[in-house]
């Protein structure tokens, strides 16, 4: 949200795989850490529309995981290219 397209060079796939691969375990690991009573706290305020508390945004982040693979298929599909997953 809000950011803008840039003209630098895109980086490598591997590079991209890997900075998500990274960051989304970042995310598990301090979900992960959260003591098992603030899993149901009401999330921040800035955070509220991944959902009503901590569990909630996950399941919300997984779904948005899912909505690009779509979109990501959608246009491989457009570009003649054949399916990544399945």
């Amino acid at each position: 949200m809000g950011s803008k397209p840039a003209q630098d060079a895109v980086p490598a796939i591997a590079e991209l795989r890997e900075t998500l691969k990274a960051r989304r375990q970042a995310f598990v690991d301090w979900f992960l850490a959260l003591p098992e009573e603030r899993v149901v706290d009401a999330l921040p305020e800035d955070w509220a529309f991944f959902g009503g508390n901590y569990a909630g945004m996950v399941g919300a982040l997984g779904a948005h995981e899912t909505f690009h693979a779509g979109q990501l298929a959608a246009m491989r599909r457009k570009l003649d290219l054949g399916p990544v997953f399945g």
